[in-house]
């Protein structure tokens, strides 16, 4: 355990944002199911990345890992697949990784082997008893504990239709989408009421179609302005209230070059922190990106920041505005709230932030973890069942944030929004567990400092 603490101080700056930790794991995964060799690049090697490179070596699948010549300080990983998987009969440990299991588990079912998966910490508590109910007459056997890991399976995948609820995580969607297109026949997977975390199901169309994988989803939407029912192709700005996707079967993934796009959910906090007043250049985004984050661009544009997009960089924080209250739905951008919740305890006025249940079962209870957090600091929070009442100090001196000292529940998301919301406090904040960054993005701290904040470790014990 490790604590650090942050002196209230100004960033400044330019940065290359850290790669996608969502779509590495989907090349990772991509890759392991082509049979040849594939190159990805603009890896950094996180808790969740290393967990995914562990998974596939215990499904037999060989990868090399080099320093990036394009990226430094980052990683080149070469995945030498075959098409097919040998597992060693190790139980194949996911770590604090949900991605990582959610992904693995049905793509282990393109053997008939039987395969044990576990993890550690919280993952150990998250639910995966719906992985019954997939694999329900589909020829696979699941041992597991009360819905939770450990859990082993056994028996091939068959092809079929699949019927999954829309407001489970899109996890159990995407690991399916891998295996589907390998199987002899075709497939369908049906998805009853509104498909919340959307986007990721996108980027996971996205990332099978640079592999050469076919899949398409048509999903069922009403729009905001009208709420006339339609069928339309997948849009991130539609309410989606039910989808197919459509998988043809005997389908061969394609060796395949890639470079890893730069993260919105880890740019969402030097963003906000732009937004607060800091001025700095981030490097590395796409700005037609598929990921869901990216609305934190939106978002905070509504709460009055100056955000100016070009060609090869976002710029923010070069003019100063109030930041004001606003409305939040983040059914379809869950990660982004610990950096929303920030913004808004800054802001003038109440803002709520709903449809965030799922937040309960992250790396920490979020919604629980942000009321108690920034309450330590000074701000003002009301814990819904499915969001977070904020009223915001509108950066007054004297209001939100004080010193203080605040738990970062093991829960990577807490301590880099604490770490944010420390810049501008009346006095020193103490972050403990700010170790827990490593999960996805080990290099927070390293470039907190690079933008001029100021931030002394202290190991424990």
């Amino acid at each position: 355990m490790a604590i650090c603490t942050v002196e209230p101080g100004p960033l400044s700056g330019r940065l290359l944002v850290p790669p996608s930790k969502s779509m590495g794991h989907r090349a990772l995964f991509c890759a392991a199911l082509a049979d040849g060799e594939s190159h990805i690049d603009n890896v950094v090697l996180s808790d969740d990345m290393l967990a995914t490179l562990a998974a596939l070596k215990s499904l037999g699948v060989r990868t090399s890992v080099q320093d990036s010549r394009r990226y430094a300080g980052r990683s080149l990983v070469t995945v030498f697949g075959t098409g097919s998987f040998q597992p060693t009969g190790e139980a194949i440990d996911c770590h604090e990784s949900g991605s990582t299991a959610r992904f693995v588990i049905p793509v282990t079912r393109l053997v008939s082997d039987p395969v044990s998966v576990t993890g550690r910490g919280r993952l150990m508590e998250r639910p995966f008893g719906l992985f019954r109910t997939i694999f329900a007459g589909k020829g696979v056997q699941m041992t597991d504990r009360d819905g939770c890991l450990p859990a082993s399976f056994e028996g091939r995948l068959e092809s079929g239709t699949f019927r999954l609820r829309g407001d489970v995580s899109s996890q159990f969607i995407t690991g399916l989408l891998f295996i589907l297109p390998k199987l002899q026949g075709d497939s369908v997977i049906e998805v009853e009421g509104t498909l919340e975390s959307a986007p990721y199901v996108s980027m996971t169309l996205e990332m099978l179609e640079m592999f050469g994988v076919k899949a398409e989803m048509n999903v069922i939407a009403a729009t905001e302005a009208s709420g006339n029912v339609t069928s339309v192709n997948d849009s991130s700005s539609e309410i989606r209230t039910g989808a197919c996707i459509h998988v043809p079967g005997g389908q061969s993934y394609r060796p395949t070059d890639y470079e890893v796009e730069g993260d919105w959910s880890q740019a969402a906090f030097w963003i906000v922190a732009g937004a607060l007043g800091n001025p700095l250049v981030l490097e590395g985004l796409r700005m037609n990106s598929l990921q869901g984050d990216r609305v934190v661009v939106d978002l905070m544009r509504g709460m009055g920041a100056e955000i100016r997009e070009e060609e090869a960089c976002l710029r923010v924080g070069f003019s100063q505005s109030p930041l004001k209250a606003l409305d939040m739905d983040v059914a379809q951008c869950p990660d982004l709230v610990p950096a929303l919740a920030v913004a808004a305890a800054f802001a003038e006025g109440r803002s709520r932030i709903g449809n965030a249940a799922r937040l309960r079962i992250k790396e920490s209870d979020r919604l629980k973890a942000m009321r108690e957090q920034l309450g330590a600091l000074g701000a003002s929070i009301v814990e819904e069942p499915d969001g977070l009442l904020i009223e915001g100090s509108g950066m007054r001196v004297g209001g939100f944030p004080t010193g203080g000292e605040v738990d970062g529940c093991g829960d990577h998301r807490i301590v880099m929004a604490s770490a944010i919301a420390a810049t501008n406090a009346s006095g020193p904040v103490i972050i403990h567990g700010m170790e827990s960054v490593r999960k996805s993005y080990p290099g927070f701290w390293d470039d907190f400092r690079v933008l001029g904040g100021i931030a002394h470790e202290q190991h424990l014990g």
